[in-house]
């Protein structure tokens, strides 16, 4: 991974900062990228700040406020589907805490107004939210039933109307922050729970798009807590993070990894990635084809820093661990997303003289392919041609088993964007495109082609 500089992504005179409940705080899609946070202005007044950027982090717009009421509004969640933006949030201005939920239809230029989600005198708290299709999916917790369970709420219609609430934990214990992903028709939930005596690490599945949801699985057993899960999906892989005060180092939190290849039906075995004498704290997982990315805060240091660490086969093997915000101050609560050819890293920390969200992004590296040859996808009907030797014109051709958005891109070998050769929703089907080459020099070049099911990349060379 090449990380680029680090950047400031908020200026501000007040105090930026990103929950620790691993709910999604910033989403990609193609080249553009949405990030929320919440910012204290005082004591008693927190808000809910909405950004974007429309070149793959390059730049980024101006901070708009999200919730509109002066009384605390934090701990915010996103998720996007398509143009829709859907960010929820815990707000106490009703006199206790309730969820509330924002939309955008049209990829942030606009706000609908603000909706109140829940209607209980008790504490509602620590959102998450995922969406598919026209769905949108939160999951919080919440004492109403006298100790901290988890519930659950749905909307069919681009969040015009709610659904009831759904308990989705019944125990005499804490049940605490869930984070729920969405992948087509299937939800996945995980949270840390100690119903069982300490805080272990829970997962359910919904295979209908949350009509129905299986019973409760726990997934650790230590005599530790096992605690803040972040869990990914890719088709029925599901891949799953979380802090651990595992028996093998009791009293010392690091970072372990589990994965299942079945729609969490089975699970792995645990696998410590992190093996030091200090704690290692709230990790935030991503994946992308066979990628997996994962970054937490750690005390290794006389400051929690964050770091990262990262597998290119799905978890056989990882890279040794890094410090990216390296810097003599406290960093905190990582998120992470992918896009195109970029990861995305945001966390908050005071290194620019007050606590500010950080932005930094790393450049994926291509794996070169052999020269002109076509292949498919794994498990797929993806077709994609390049010519081994480019001249002044070259025709790539791609087809698709059915409608879907793609990226296809030419790259030089250091990685380095040339250009899109082609973007947008594409039709079933065959795909032809012509591309000139009379502005780029000779030499060798990848070109990537980006669709829903994965990516390929094609080497070749240009010889005009």
């Amino acid at each position: 991974m090449k990380w680029e500089p680090t950047v400031r992504l908020t200026v501000s005179a007040t105090w930026p900062y990103l929950p620790y409940n691993n709910a999604r705080c910033i989403e990609a899609r193609g080249q553009t990228l949405h990030a929320v946070w919440g910012e204290a202005s005082g004591a008693t007044s927190t808000n809910v700040y909405y950004i974007k950027s429309q070149d793959n982090g390059e730049t980024w717009g101006d901070a708009f406020k999200i919730s509109t009421d002066p009384t605390t509004s934090d701990y915010p969640s996103m998720a996007v589907s398509g143009t829709q933006i859907y960010i929820v949030w815990k707000d106490v201005r009703d006199g206790n805490s309730e969820i509330y939920y924002r939309h955008s239809q049209d990829e942030g230029e606009t706000w609908l107004d603000e909706m109140r989600l829940t209607e209980e005198p008790s504490f509602s708290d620590f959102p998450s939210a995922a969406a598919s299709d026209s769905f949108i999916h939160v999951v919080w917790e919440d004492l109403r039933a006298g100790n901290r369970e988890i519930y659950y709420k749905r909307s069919l219609d681009y969040g015009e109307t709610w659904e009831d609430d759904q308990r989705l934990t019944s125990n005499e214990g804490n049940s605490r922050f869930a984070c729920i992903e969405a992948s087509g028709a299937d939800l996945y939930i995980v949270w840390h729970d100690d119903a069982e005596g300490n805080y272990e690490i829970y997962f359910t599945h919904s295979p209908d798009r949350g009509e129905t949801w299986e019973e409760a699985k726990r997934l650790t057993e230590t005599t530790g807590a096992s605690e803040h899960p972040s869990i990914e999906t890719n088709e029925d892989n599901l891949y799953l993070a979380w802090m651990d005060q595992h028996d093998d180092h009791p009293g010392n939190s690091e970072i372990y990894f589990m994965q299942s290849a079945d729609n969490g039906a089975t699970w792995s075995e645990a696998q410590r990635l992190i093996d030091s004498d200090q704690h290692s704290h709230n990790p935030s997982i991503s994946v992308a084809d066979s990628n997996i990315y994962i970054s937490w805060h750690d005390e290794r240091f006389t400051t929690e820093q964050i770091f990262f660490i990262e597998s290119s086969d799905l978890g056989s093997t990882w890279s040794r661990d890094t410090n990216l915000s390296n810097n003599a101050f406290t960093s905190y609560s990582p998120f992470m997303a992918v896009s195109d050819s970029f990861l995305h890293l945001i966390w908050h920390d005071p290194s620019q003289g007050n606590h500010e969200i950080m932005y930094k992004r790393g450049r994926i590296p291509v794996k070169e392919p052999e020269p002109g040859f076509t292949e498919a996808l794994p498990d797929s009907k993806i077709l994609f041609s390049v010519p081994s030797v480019m001249t002044e014109n070259f025709m790539v051709t791609y087809s698709l088993p059915k409608p879907q958005e793609i990226i296809l891109s030419l790259h030089d070998v250091t990685d380095r964007l040339i250009g899109y050769l082609d973007k947008g929703n594409k039709t079933q089907g065959q795909h032809t495109v012509t591309c000139l080459t009379q502005d780029i020099p000779k030499g060798i070049y990848i070109c990537i082609l980006r669709t829903e099911e994965g990516s390929i990349a094609r080497k070749t060379t240009l010889i005009q």
